[in-house]
């Protein structure tokens, strides 16, 4: 899209990223719209190494599950990085310490993600439609975070992401 008008442009662009705004609350309804020519070219050219990168990021993977698995309290989503791999890392902490995990990590300088925030039912744009009493989504807010992950994330990064995680109090 190509315009002068500010007040377009800006309206365009929250409805084209999930309706955010600088943060990861959604302010109005929005969909996901950013895929551009230019990236479709490049994921379809990536297809070619997808083999070779799938192992990658398996073998990524196999080094985040070592790194945890001495931190009981701190669970990967069944199957990952074993069964199956994806670009991103989820990992389900105690109730009530995402926000402390958020916080400890940072400390150490390392950023997560809280991929659904508290939940798009709470967000500004979804906040005055009806719905029912939603408790799973509101427990998983408090204990889910992203953690660094990448296909080319060194063992010492994951040791440093873990004994970061491990300064969190609740989580051992």
């Amino acid at each position: 899209m190509v315009t002068d008008d500010a007040a377009l442009a800006f309206r365009v662009r929250r409805m084209t990223t999930y309706g955010f705004n600088g943060t990861r609350e959604a302010q109005i309804p929005g969909t996901n719209a950013k895929l551009s020519e230019y990236t479709a070219a490049v994921g379809l050219a990536a297809l070619d190494r997808w083999p070779a990168d799938r192992l990658r990021f398996f073998l990524a993977a196999q080094h985040t599950r070592i790194g945890l698995a001495m931190t009981p309290s701190a669970s990967l989503q069944s199957g990952w990085g074993s069964d199956w791999v994806t670009s991103v890392c989820v990992v389900r902490l105690p109730e009530g310490c995402a926000d402390p995990a958020t916080e400890a990590l940072l400390g150490h300088g390392v950023e997560t993600r809280r991929w659904w925030g508290d939940g798009c039912h709470l967000s500004a744009a979804f906040a005055g439609y009806p719905r029912t009493d939603l408790p799973v989504t509101e427990r998983l807010s408090r204990s889910v975070i992203g953690l660094p992950f990448a296909i080319d994330l060194a063992r010492e990064d994951v040791d440093r992401v873990v004994l970061a995680l491990r300064t969190t109090p609740g989580i051992a």
